[in-house]
């Protein structure tokens, strides 16, 4: 009966989405590891990772943790959730500079903040308890808090007019009329205005009539000023807002900080983090939470050489969570990954609950060993990971498709290893004879060579090749060590990193080796002397003669490339590189 409802629920687990922005309760899905208190202070905080290593599980699931609290009366806090993806915005036919754009994409957040506050208001107005509390004596309230949120958009939007950026202009209007009307006195009338400074004349004459000459001279100020946006009125009208509702923090969600600029070599990140600052930062009501990806994400212009503008790690906003650099020993992975599973295959069907008799979410040990024939198998599993949730469960799910969701037998590890090397991505291709292209080669031959999936750089030679280096780690082809891994007398002279084990075993599988006898490699530094100099990479090796760099997006490529070589110009961003290597 145990092994029908996971075979059923290994066939529904594959309609599943396997990324958390599908998910929409997140909470359901979500194992914590202690990262949901880590985020839910009033600093600024980060939440690092790469693709897949479940930022938006995160920061979805404190969302929803943080609105159940606030519904249920046991905390003040609220929490607006948004994606980069949402702030981009660009005219069409239009040619804009950085800073524009960055200003453009904030307004448009700034819109959106709107809108979700009034989202919440409606939603939290209409709770009877809520509602109530609120709006005894004082029937204006809702009036009020409306006014407030269109002064919200158009302060942001529109602005303000500022003095200092303003053109006074003066001119004089002369008005001139002819009168014609009925009089029997012969008198002269004059008179002064003040502002604007006008003055009549006008004569009276006949019998019983009026002809006269009427002049009105009037000097006039005009102002003309352009609409200046006040972000810090914006901030001061939110907490206005908040203090209406009783709210304690509110925590602004940025997820998918990286898409402002994928490339990170633009002020459009860095800008965007100015306004921030500027905006939210004079508040101790106002958090923000931003997460990205590490190689992709840039706060300030520090090291521009010019004069500093965003926030700075450490100083305005501070490394939370960083999903790339596990914290967890081997037997807590173990234990994460199968809670995951469990949970995610337990939606699926959820007569699995005969796994769970103490209803903790937590299976028995029956609930492994009837999918995999060993407790190593599942291991390699895990192993193949490399910390990212998004690979387990592809790898899980390729595994189950070859064997037709059938549990007739338990799995072994050759099907797991052969799933791990099938999954391989298309998308961590890298460009042909890079910098990123040229250090992966190196370590292929050594790695084969040494049957070793660590190597070092010498500390030295690090900035040279640490480009490249960001590029292998952002597409997952190389991980870090966790710096308990690496023995204190080699983190002195050497960085040391390890490469992605699915592609290790892709590689040992293209040298000739049968997979079944690979024995997997723990990953661990080594700090033996006559080991470290054969595992080691040259970066003199690493031509760049036939590299040209964008000076505009900082990317690579051979001087061979088609667009290149017809139009001179990069194949990237399709400007022509100023810096031609």
């Amino acid at each position: 009966m145990a092994r029908y409802q996971l075979e059923r629920a290994l066939f529904e687990h594959a309609r599943l989405p396997l990324r958390s922005d599908r998910h929409r309760e997140y909470l359901r899905y979500f194992v914590d590891v202690g990262d949901l208190q880590r985020l839910r202070g009033s600093d600024w905080l980060v939440v690092y990772g790469r693709r897949g290593t479940g930022k938006t599980l995160l920061l979805g699931a404190l969302q929803e943790s943080l609105h159940l609290e606030l519904e249920a009366g046991t905390s003040h806090d609220l929490a607006l959730y948004f994606t980069g993806y949402e702030f981009r915005a660009s005219p069409t036919g239009v040619t804009v500079p950085d800073r524009v754009r960055g200003l453009g994409y904030f307004q448009v957040f700034m819109d959106d903040l709107a809108t979700r506050l009034s989202e919440a208001v409606d939603t939290l107005l209409g709770s009877p308890s809520w509602g109530q509390r609120l709006l005894r004596g004082r029937a204006k309230l809702k009036e009020r808090i409306e006014r407030i949120l269109l002064s919200i958009s158009e302060m942001s939007q529109t602005g303000m007019p500022i003095a200092a950026f303003s053109r006074f202009e003066r001119s004089q209007k002369a008005i001139e009329a002819l009168n014609d009307a009925e009089e029997y006195d012969l008198n002269l009338t004059g008179s002064v205005g003040v502002t604007p400074k006008e003055f009549k004349l006008g004569a009276k004459a006949g019998a019983g009539r009026k002809r006269g000459f009427e002049s009105r001279h009037i000097d006039e100020m005009v102002q003309n000023s352009p609409a200046i946006p006040r972000f810090v009125e914006v901030r001061k009208k939110i907490v206005e807002l908040l203090e209406i509702l009783e709210i304690s923090t509110l925590h602004l969600l940025i997820d998918e900080w990286s898409a402002l600029d994928s490339t990170a070599t633009s002020s459009i990140q860095p800008l965007f983090a100015e306004l921030l600052k500027v905006t939210f930062s004079g508040s101790p009501r106002i958090s923000v939470k931003i997460a990205g990806n590490r190689y992709q994400t840039r706060f300030s212009n520090l090291m521009g050489g010019t004069r500093h503008y965003g926030l700075e790690v450490g100083a305005d906003i501070f490394v939370a969570v960083d999903l790339d650099r596990s914290v967890m020993t081997e037997v807590e992975q173990w234990q994460f990954y199968e809670t995951m599973l469990y949970r995610r295959l337990l939606i699926s069907e959820p007569r699995l609950d005969l796994f769970d008799a103490d209803h903790d979410s937590v299976p028995d040990s029956r609930f492994l060993s009837l999918i995999f024939d060993s407790q190593d198998t599942y291991h390699e599993l895990v192993r193949s990971s490399e910390g990212i949730p998004r690979r387990f469960l592809r790898v899980f799910n390729a595994i189950a498709e070859r064997h037709n969701y059938r549990l007739v037998e338990p799995w072994k590890i050759s099907s797991v290893r052969e799933a791990i090397i099938h999954t391989m991505s298309d998308d961590m291709q890298i460009g042909y004879h890079s910098e990123a292209s040229q250090l992966l080669n190196q370590v292929q031959n050594m790695s084969t060579r040494r049957r070793s999936r660590v190597f070092y750089i010498r500390k030295d030679d690090y900035p040279i090749i640490s480009g490249a280096v960001d590029e292998l780690m952002e597409k997952r082809l190389i991980h870090a060590l966790i710096r308990s891994d690496i023995p204190p007398k080699v983190r002195l002279t050497h960085e040391a990193l390890r490469v992605d084990y699915g592609l290790w075993l892709d590689w040992m599988q293209a040298a000739g080796n049968d997979l079944s006898s690979v024995i997997a490699d723990d990953a661990r530094a080594t700090d033996d002397p006559r080991v470290i100099p054969y595992q080691t990479i040259h970066t003199s090796k690493i031509d760049r003669t036939q590299l040209v760099t964008c000076s505009h997006c900082e990317h690579q490529f051979p001087r061979s490339t088609r667009s290149y070589e017809i139009r001179g110009i990069c194949p990237n961003c399709f400007l022509p590189p100023l810096n031609n290597g």
